[in-house]
């Protein structure tokens, strides 16, 4: 098996009131997809507790509780390319499960259109073959890109609001939840199945619990892609990790004014970065005294950078930010080439990054919370997670498979196709590359949920700064005034 990774720039390429007061990222707007480099390479497809979880969670002692803690928790999963690869037929219509008194739960997804059967439709059939109470129906005739998906996060959203919706969903459909929506109850607190189930940080990465705030979890990830990123070493004054503070102040004094952040990337793309990782928006929000400040020196170089270095007509020449991952080529050798890795700038460090909207939600209305937990038996067991090893780019959550499969991948020698800032390279694994990119997915991080509103301010402001329809000054005292009115509702 081969795995294509590829650091391309980025291409060209009815929301009611309600939907967007409540969206972070904008009506019909992916927040985490502003960040993807190269949005052609699309992965694999992808409130409280019930009373009857909560149940489930006190009365782990019994029977059915124990089978479906132990198994996951206690085998020594393995990758298995027999497993991984074997094609997967259905055996049963829906109409058979209703006649058999199945339990009907439904799956919307997206629809990449490749042809070949997605991890999702894997799971579903597989599961639907083995289940003897439940059965899930699949929804993908969404695309994965456009307006129609834009059409389809709304009214989701307005479903999920009405208490109706998919049981379970692909998190694209509802990219970036921020605190209004998961206070919402619409969102199924999952943390008591996964700890039934135990997905435990010791037999798996900690990116398998998606949507964590405090002791809850609203989101699953199967699998994770631990994405980096670099910056040309003439940015840097000397080959050392930046703060924030220092990479801003290098970014909006590099003289070469032909520098884009990449290819296509918006202003959108870059406050992002920048800004996305930080749980106060580098000091700039107090939440302890409710209240914020824009005015500084550091606020307007983070937006004078985003307008400087966004390039959506694609004329840039030099580019300045690559996607590093370690998978796919070895440090040294990205490094080589005059790129020094950052990483994604946290509020206290630089870390990988993972995208909240390549994980799967639960609908918190969901009249099956015991079939969902079923369904999440089988996709963090050991067939479920070998599907994930076989997709193209993402490593499996479970530390066994991913580092069985790495094993295997060394043994075989598959070579591997990387594609570099337009530069297409062929290379071998290594061990090198096999310990980076497990490291990288045992240290993978979200992005922080408290600022996500704050975040949709910002980037609706600023647009009038990028067009320049308003001054930087003008701007600033709008997001100051609309930020801390948000404060001043929510302390």
């Amino acid at each position: 098996m081969k795995r294509h990774r590829t650091f391309q720039g980025f291409p060209t390429g009815l929301a009611v009131l309600l939907v967007c007061c409540i969206l972070s990222t904008g009506c019909g707007r992916s927040a985490d997809n502003d960040l993807l480099p190269d949005q052609t390479d699309r992965l694999p497809e992808s409130t409280e507790s019930t009373e009857s979880m909560e149940s489930a969670k006190s009365t782990e002692s019994t029977e059915s509780e124990s089978s479906l803690a132990s198994e996951p928790a206690k085998k020594a999963f393995r990758y298995d390319p027999e497993i991984a690869t074997r094609p997967v037929l259905p055996s049963i219509s829906e109409k058979a499960a209703r006649d058999q008194g199945r339990d009907i739960l439904t799956f919307m997804d997206v629809n990449t259109s490749t042809g070949a059967a997605s991890f999702t439709e894997k799971c579903v059939t597989a599961f639907n073959k083995q289940s003897e109470k439940y059965y899930i129906v699949l929804q993908n005739d969404t695309p994965s890109y456009g307006v129609a998906l834009g059409t389809a996060r709304d009214r989701l959203l307005v479903e999920l609001m009405a208490g109706k919706g998919p049981d379970i969903f692909y998190g694209a459909l509802l990219p970036s939840p921020n605190n209004s929506i998961l206070d919402q109850g619409i969102l199924l607190d999952l943390a008591p199945m996964l700890d039934a189930l135990g997905i435990t940080d010791e037999d798996y990465f900690p990116a398998a619990r998606v949507l964590a705030k405090g002791e809850h979890v609203y989101g699953f990830a199967p699998y994770l892609m631990a994405e980096s990123y670099a910056v040309l070493d003439s940015v840097l004054d000397g080959r050392e990790q930046p703060d924030i503070y220092t990479l801003v102040e290098q970014l909006y004094s590099y003289p070469d004014q032909t520098a884009v952040w990449w290819p296509g990337a918006s202003y959108r793309t870059i406050l992002k970065f920048l800004l996305g990782g930080s749980e106060d928006c580098w000091g700039m929000v107090d939440w302890e005294s409710g209240r914020c400040d824009f005015s500084g020196e550091f606020f307007a170089k983070v937006l004078e950078v985003a307008k400087r270095y966004q390039d959506p007509d694609m004329k840039g020449s030099t580019r300045v930010i690559s996607r590093y991952e370690p998978g796919s080529i070895g440090r040294e050798d990205f490094e080589r080439s005059g790129k020094f890795i950052l990483d994604f700038p946290f509020g206290d460090g630089w870390y990988p990054y993972c995208r909240s909207s390549y994980a799967y939600m639960v609908n918190g209305n969901t009249k099956y919370p015991e079939g969902v937990q079923e369904f999440l038996q089988f996709i963090f067991g050991e067939q479920g997670q070998n599907y994930a090893a076989a997709e193209f780019i993402v490593l499996p959550v479970s530390r066994d498979v991913a580092a069985s499969y790495w094993a295997l991948e060394l043994d075989l020698k598959h070579e591997r196709y990387v594609t570099i800032d337009g530069e297409l390279m062929e290379v071998l694994p290594t061990e090198e590359m096999m310990e980076a990119d497990l490291d990288y997915a045992g240290r993978a991080r979200y992005l922080p949920v408290n600022t996500a509103e704050i975040q949709s301010i910002i980037l609706e402001e600023v647009d009038d700064f990028i067009n320049g329809s308003k001054s930087l000054e003008m701007v600033c005292e709008l997001i100051q005034n609309r930020v801390q009115l948000y404060l001043d509702e929510n302390s």
